[in-house]
C-alpha cells in the first residue's frame, strides 16, 4: 500500500460502516507507514468500539511505550475494558490514589471493584469518600453501591431513604444494596420493588426473587397483580411462575382465566406463549399435585369450564383431569 494513502486510512476509521472502520485500522497497522501516535489519536475518537479495542490491544503489545500517553484519556472512554485496563496501569503511576478514588464512581462495577481494591490495599477510606457523595447526584448511585458493597451496616437507614426516592435508578440500586445489608427483610423489600411504578425497578425486583430464591407462592403472585396498577407488574410475575411447582403453575394458568385483573392485564397472546411453556415443561418433572392444589384445580376448572379456543387450553386442561 502507498505511503500517500495514509490519509484515506485514518480517515476511514471514522467511516459510518464499522467493517470499513475495522478493516481501515488492519490496513493501517499492516502497512506501517502511518506514525503510531497519529494512529491511536484518530483509532481513540472512533465511535466503533472494535477500533478503539482492537487498537488499544494492538499498541499494548506492540507500542507500550507509545500508549502510556493515552491510559489518562482513556478512563473516560464508554467501553468499560478499555477503561479498566487503562485504571489498571494508572494505579501504578504517581497520582494512583487521585485516579482510585475517581474511579470509585466510575458506572461501571467492574470498575469501581479494582478502585475498591486498591483503596483497600492501600489504607484509603473507600467508605467515607461514598459516605462524602450521597448528596452529588452524579455520584449517589455509586456511592449507594458502594456502602452496600462495603458492607456498611452504619448507613443502612440512609440507603433504606434512597429506596423511596423519585429517581428510579437510585431505587434500584438501594434495593441491591439492601439485599447485602438488610438480608433478612429481602423479601419485604422485594415485593414491594415488584409493585414499583419504574419498569426497570420491578424487572430487578423480579430477577432478584429468582437469584436469591425468596419464595412467592402462586396465590401472592395473584394478590400483587390485583394490588397493582402497572402492567409490568403483572409481566413480571408471570416471569416468576416459571420457577414455580408446575401444578402452582397450572393454578396461575387457570386464574388467569377467572380473574378480571389478569385478563384485562396481559394479552392473549401472551397467555398461549405461556401455555405452551407449561406444556413443553410438563415431562420435566414427574412430581404429583398435592391435595390442596388438586382442590384448587378442580375449583377453577369448574370455574372456567373446559369450552375454550385454544387447542393448547384443552391440551392443559386434558393434562390436569387426567391426573387429579
Amino acid at each position: 500500500m502507498a505511503e500517500s494513502n495514509q490519509y484515506y486510512l485514518l480517515d476511514g476509521l471514522h467511516n459510518a460502516n464499522s467493517d470499513i472502520a475495522r478493516l481501515c485500522l488492519q490496513l493501517a497497522i499492516r502497512s506501517q507507514f502511518i506514525d503510531v501516535a497519529n494512529l491511536l489519536s484518530v483509532a481513540f475518537l472512533s465511535k466503533d468500539v472494535l477500533v478503539r479495542m482492537n487498537a488499544f490491544r494492538w499498541a499494548k503489545k506492540m507500542h507500550p511505550d507509545e500508549l502510556e500517553s493515552y491510559y489518562s484519556s482513556l478512563l473516560k472512554d464508554a467501553f468499560m475494558p478499555i477503561r479498566k485496563e487503562s485504571l489498571r496501569y494508572l494505579l501504578c503511576a504517581d497520582d494512583a490514589d487521585t485516579v482510585a478514588k475517581n474511579a470509585l464512581f466510575d458506572h461501571h462495577t467492574s470498575v469501581r471493584e479494582l478502585a475498591i481494591k486498591y483503596c483497600l490495599e492501600n489504607g484509603e477510606d473507600a467508605v467515607s469518600l461514598y459516605r462524602n457523595n450521597f448528596t452529588t447526584s452524579a455520584k449517589t448511585k455509586a456511592a449507594i453501591w458502594g456502602l452496600g458493597y462495603l458492607n456498611s451496616h452504619d448507613d443502612l437507614e440512609k440507603i433504606k431513604s434512597f429506596y423511596n426516592s423519585v429517581t428510579p435508578s437510585l431505587r434500584k440500586q438501594a434495593l441491591n444494596s439492601l439485599l447485602r445489608l438488610d438480608p433478612q427483610n429481602s423479601e419485604i423489600y422485594l415485593l414491594k420493588g415488584l409493585k414499583d411504578p419504574a419498569p426497570s425497578v420491578c424487572k430487578n425486583s423480579a430477577k432478584l426473587i429468582v437469584k436469591v430464591k425468596v419464595h412467592v407462592g402462586v396465590n401472592e403472585l395473584i394478590r400483587i397483580i390485583d394490588e397493582s396498577v402497572y402492567p409490568h407488574t403483572a409481566l413480571s410475575c408471570v416471569a416468576i411462575s416459571h420457577h414455580l411447582n408446575k401444578w402452582d403453575r397450572a393454578v396461575f394458568l387457570l386464574s388467569w382465566t377467572v380473574n378480571e385483573k389478569m385478563s384485562s392485564t396481559l394479552k392473549e397472546a401472551q397467555f398461549e406463549a405461556e401455555l405452551g411453556i407449561w406444556n413443553s415443561d410438563y415431562n420435566r418433572s414427574f412430581i404429583q399435585p398435592t391435595q390442596a392444589q388438586i382442590a384448587t384445580l378442580k375449583a377453577l376448572i369448574a370455574s372456567v369450564g373446559i369450552e375454550q379456543k385454544s387447542k393448547q387450553w384443552k391440551g392443559l386442561i386434558s393434562i390436569i383431569i387426567s391426573t387429579i
